[in-house]
């Protein structure tokens, strides 16, 4: 098509130019018509040429600019799509980190509702020792009110016999021990009367943990480590005071054995006065 265009561009240069050069033979010139013929067709083919070569580098040059604009289109549209996908990307990243957000706040919801139930389960722990406590509690006070009628029923014994019969026959040794009985019971109930007020402390102590595991329920959030480690600390303290009591009660239960020991032993030895007496 283009050699086609060329040709006929050709024969219209060499026309127009042929009409507007072509001039009769002039008598007066010193060059035939022939030469100057000649000579002009050959100046036409040089222009042709020029002419064709001219149209051929504007065809040329229009295709790049089409490849070139072609090129520019196609690398609009790649940065439009990159810079779409890195908006996506970003919008992705963030999603994520919500999401790892939200996970690592359910985690730690998990962990303190472990930690709660672990308290509970203390917690339930702890008041059954404290009810095996206080029943142990009840039976050394019944214990303690039984010896202390015993004590008192041989006082009035022993003092109804001191003053009707053995008032000067008693030896010092027996006198020794009955003060001494006697001062034992007066700090066995003041033993007794001291471990009731901390039994009443730790009943209290018990409320309030109590209350405190109720508020860690209505206020679980960020700050609940260190109201849990508070709690772990009053746990391990009424553990330490349930230990205490446990071995004041089990030198109380000693102290009574050996009380008892003895008011058989001053039994004995009254029988064996009474004998004297008689004999």
């Amino acid at each position: 098509m283009s050699q086609q265009i060329k040709q006929v561009e050709i024969k219209q240069v060499r026309s127009t130019s042929f009409n507007n050069n072509y001039k009769p033979y002039d008598r007066r010139q010193s060059q035939p018509l022939n030469q100057t013929f000649e000579q002009k067709q050959f100046e036409y083919h040089q222009s042709n040429q020029s002419t064709g070569q001219d149209l051929v580098d504007n065809d040329k040059q229009n295709q790049m600019l089409q490849v070139l604009e072609q090129q520019i289109n196609i690398n609009q549209y790649l940065e439009q799509q990159v810079n779409t996908l890195q908006q996506q990307l970003i919008k992705q990243q963030k999603i994520i980190e919500q999401q790892s957000d939200i996970s690592h706040v359910l985690e730690q919801l998990n962990v303190y509702k472990e930690i709660v139930e672990q308290l509970e389960f203390r917690l339930k722990d702890i008041l059954k020792e404290n009810d095996e406590l206080n029943q142990f509690n009840q039976k050394q006070q019944q214990k303690i009110y039984y010896l202390e009628e015993e004590i008192r029923k041989y006082q009035q014994i022993i003092d109804e016999k001191i003053h009707e019969q053995v008032k000067g026959v008693m030896s010092p040794d027996v006198q020794r021990k009955m003060k001494r009985l006697i001062e034992e019971n007066a700090i066995l109930k003041q033993s007794n009367k001291q471990m009731e007020d901390e039994v009443n402390e730790l009943r209290k102590s018990l409320e309030q943990f109590k209350e405190s595991i109720q508020t860690l329920h209505l206020h679980n959030n960020t700050q609940d480590n260190n109201y849990v480690a508070e709690l772990e600390n009053q746990i391990q303290y009424f553990q330490e005071m349930q230990q205490i009591d446990q071995l004041k009660m089990q030198a109380l239960e000693e102290k009574l054995n050996l009380l008892q020991k003895e008011n058989y032993l001053l039994q004995d030895n009254l029988k064996s006065k009474r004998k004297q007496y008689q004999s």
